[in-house]
């Protein structure tokens, strides 16, 4: 199958605009049920820092 030029980075984009809709609705999930958004993307990003330092990714 031929490669059509610039198709990885549509991926790329078409991936990371899934990614940011799920976060969307899990921030909507959240306000929903009254609980913290902030809150809870505070302690995701902590989740994932440790994550990577674990893994030997630190950034």
């Amino acid at each position: 199958m031929p490669s059509i030029p610039g198709s990885r980075a549509l991926s790329v984009a078409v991936a990371e605009e899934a990614a940011i809709d799920v976060i969307a609705d899990l921030l909507h999930w959240l306000h929903v049920h009254g609980l913290d958004a902030d809150e809870a993307l505070d302690r995701a990003q902590m989740h994932f820092e440790a994550e990577l330092e674990l893994a030997g990714e630190e950034e």
